[in-house]
C-alpha cells in the first residue's frame, strides 16, 4: 500500500469526527507507515503528531526527533519539539 494512502487513513482516524475520532487506530496506521517506509520523515512526523494529540509528550518528541534525523529541514518537527518543551 502507498505511504500517502496509509497516512490519509491515519489522519482520518485522528481528526475526522464524522464516524468518531480514534487516536489509537490512527497510531496503528502511522506505525504501519513507519514499518513500510522507515526512511520517510513524514511517516515519523505523522506518528509523532498522533502521540502529541494523545498527550504522550515523550513519545511525540522521540518521533519528531526521528523525523528530524531523516530530514533536518523538517520545520514542523523543530517547531513542535520547541512547543512541547514549553508545555
Amino acid at each position: 500500500m502507498r505511504e500517502d494512502v496509509i497516512n490519509f487513513y491515519g489522519y482520518d482516524r485522528l481528526y475526522n469526527d464524522q464516524f468518531g475520532v480514534d487516536i489509537n487506530r490512527a497510531i496503528e496506521f502511522f506505525e504501519l507507515n513507519t514499518r513500510y517506509y522507515p526512511d520517510s520523515y513524514n511517516a515519523w512526523d505523522s506518528l509523532a503528531e498522533a502521540h502529541m494529540t494523545k498527550r504522550e509528550k515523550e513519545l511525540a518528541i522521540k518521533f519528531y526527533k526521528k523525523s528530524l534525523s531523516i530530514n533536518p529541514d523538517n520545520e514542523n518537527a523543530k517547531n513542535k519539539i520547541i512547543e512541547m518543551k514549553d508545555m
